[in-house]
């Protein structure tokens, strides 16, 4: 009854309203109309309310505090911002470039890249990007997104983004710090390695999971990949000569992959090795972490069961299978064995 009511108020309040507006000249009528608007726009409200309580739609103060929240994480875009160029980066997703600054909005994942086969629609301009905005509603980095961006300063990402793909910011050597979002859950592998710039980073206190980032420095590689500045063939063919190999000395040499993927699995524990120990600070859950404090650091991440050692013994025993195989082609193929 009370919505009725207000409508048919609102109703007649206009028609007077129109009815004013016709002696333009009148200093008292310019008064009652604008009195009148403002009674309007306060019925208008109220009409608002009565129509949320009627179809259950009143928000409750848990959603208020939720919407006051995301309003609080979300990035805007920029002053004066003019697309040069733009596109589709997810099903929901756009991109937009223009002037250093690259803007990605909608919702939902962003599509996942590779370096070579698949690369990132911006591309092309990759070299060009100082600052990348990602809007709250995405929620994750594509793999390979922002790799090798080597303008890139400046990173800005909504809170609504709870993953960050594999080398989505890797060798950005402009890059300085690195703010994750702070509803971030999972980080995969090498999503900021070879940023040599790197100073500062801050990790979200939500995270759930932290992939091996290996050499974010650029130089404290894993003891699988340091073994040596050749791959495992040319190692083979600089310590047999001619081409012949005994079934022994096959055997020995595919050992010393199988001890190089062993190194490895030790070197995790070693923060250089992690390139923590490379930054000037870490923070984490309110706690900054010196470099001389990064062992406290991994220490601390395994301890939350963040750091998963478990998947990281998997992906060095993945290099070590395939490393072995493409070793042992090589000999089928290129070598005789002399017994």
């Amino acid at each position: 009854m009370k919505r009725k009511a207000l409508a048919i108020l609102i109703a007649v309040m206009t028609i007077s309203l129109s009815a004013c507006g016709g002696e333009s000249g009148n200093a008292g009528n310019a008064k009652e109309i604008e009195e009148l608007e403002e009674k309007i726009e306060k019925l208008e409200k109220e009409n608002r309310e009565l129509r949320k309580q009627l179809s259950g739609e009143e928000e409750t103060e848990e959603q208020k505090g939720t919407d006051e929240e995301q309003n609080k994480t979300s990035t805007n875009r920029p002053d004066g911002f003019v697309a040069e160029t733009s596109g589709i980066c997810g099903e929901n997703l756009t991109w937009e470039y223009g002037n250093g600054i690259i803007y990605i909005q909608g919702k939902g994942e962003m599509t996942n890249y590779d370096l070579y086969d698949f690369p990132a629609p911006w591309t092309d301009i990759k070299g060009k990007i100082a600052k990348v905005i990602v809007e709250k509603g995405c929620t994750s980095i594509g793999t390979y997104a922002f790799s090798k961006c080597n303008s890139l300063s400046g990173v800005e990402i909504a809170n609504s983004v709870t993953e960050i793909g594999e080398g989505a910011f890797s060798n950005c050597t402009n890059l300085k710090s690195f703010v994750f979002p702070k509803n971030l859950k999972k980080v995969y592998s090498w999503c900021i390695s070879g940023c040599t710039a790197m100073e500062r980073i801050t990790l979200p206190d939500a995270l759930e999971e932290f992939e091996e980032i290996l050499s974010i420095k650029g130089h404290g590689d894993s003891a699988a990949t340091a073994t040596t500045s050749m791959t495992y063939t040319q190692m083979l063919d600089s310590m047999y000569e001619n081409h012949r190999i005994t079934s022994q000395q096959k055997q020995e040499f595919l050992q010393k992959i199988e001890n190089s993927a062993e190194s490895a699995k030790k070197a995790y524990i070693n923060p250089w090795v992690w390139g923590f120990a490379d930054f000037e600070e870490v923070t984490w859950k309110g706690v900054i972490y010196s470099s001389s404090d990064a062992q406290a650091l991994v220490d601390d991440l395994m301890n939350a069961g963040i750091l998963n050692w478990d998947e990281q013994f998997a992906i060095i025993d993945e290099w070590k299978n395939k490393e072995i195989g493409i070793v042992e082609e090589y000999i089928k193929d290129n070598y005789t064995i002399v017994d």
